[in-house]
């Protein structure tokens, strides 16, 4: 959709195909990144998410909005912290996959972008608060992570 957008050869029916196979299989969230292989990611919902709202207005196709809001959006709770971990104030932030449980920036970048775009569609508040939370760690970043975000204390 960005090529066509920026007048370069993209085909529309390879686009809808993948998507529609998207859609059908249930979400397909697994790990983007290179470093793990989890079946379920929560960057990969947030990106999922943007790119289904932004195909749902493309195509004019309400299931991919539907579907964007209700599976892709709504599956980023899952990763919600329920609890403060290592000492640090975690409770809210989102971990990154099951196989590696703690916050990142990028994830927490990603996931308040999401959360402002369907602020941005909807005008709904509870939308600008996840994105508000979301955006946190990065609004109080901390190198040694003091404050619970970015250090790597994996544990398993």
């Amino acid at each position: 959709l960005a090529l066509r957008q920026r007048g370069m050869e993209a085909s529309e029916e390879a686009v809808r195909a993948a998507l529609d196979t998207f859609v059908r299989r249930g979400g397909i969230y697994g790990s983007i990144n290179h470093d793990t292989y989890d079946a379920d990611e929560n960057v990969a919902r947030a990106e999922a998410f943007r790119l289904l709202l932004a195909a749902s207005h493309w195509f004019e196709q309400a299931e991919y909005r539907t579907f964007a809001y209700e599976d892709a959006l709504a599956g980023l709770e899952r990763f919600k912290m329920r609890e403060d971990r290592n000492g640090v104030a975690t409770r809210g932030l989102l971990y990154m996959e099951d196989s590696w449980d703690t916050a990142n920036m990028w994830e927490h970048a990603e996931a308040a972008l999401a959360y402002l775009d369907a602020y941005e569609e909807t005008v709904e508040e509870r939308y600008l608060c996840h994105a508000s939370r979301a955006a946190g760690p990065l609004r109080r970043r901390s190198a040694s992570g003091r404050r619970g975000c970015t250090t790597e204390n994996h544990n398993h």
